[in-house]
């Protein structure tokens, strides 16, 4: 819930596309020098995909990462989605409404 845009990375380690994630471990040992160009889609996820299931199956932390939108910075707190929906359609209504 911390993070903000400067905290996110783009890269492509993880499925050979291009992918914003919250910088980890993970990116920051595929943006070394000496690290290899992430190959192209698909076989940059087959050569890593293994690997990466394993890392979310048994919780190694320092190499987690999550996607992260661009508006990563606008997320400031954990809402039920029944919530964030009645939000919007309140909106949403009241906006066409307004339209007359």
């Amino acid at each position: 819930m911390a993070a903000t845009s400067a905290d996110t990375v783009i890269t492509r380690s993880e499925s050979g596309k291009t992918f914003r994630q919250i910088r980890s471990a993970w990116s920051d040992e595929w943006e070394q020098a000496e690290a290899p160009e992430p190959l192209k889609m698909p076989y940059q996820d087959v050569l890593v995909g293994d690997l990466l299931g394993a890392i979310d199956e048994h919780g190694v932390e320092e190499l987690l990462h999550s996607g992260a939108g661009q508006g990563i910075g606008y997320a400031t707190e954990v809402r039920p989605v029944a919530e964030v929906m009645a939000e919007l359609v309140d909106e949403a209504t009241a906006a066409i409404a307004g339209l007359g």
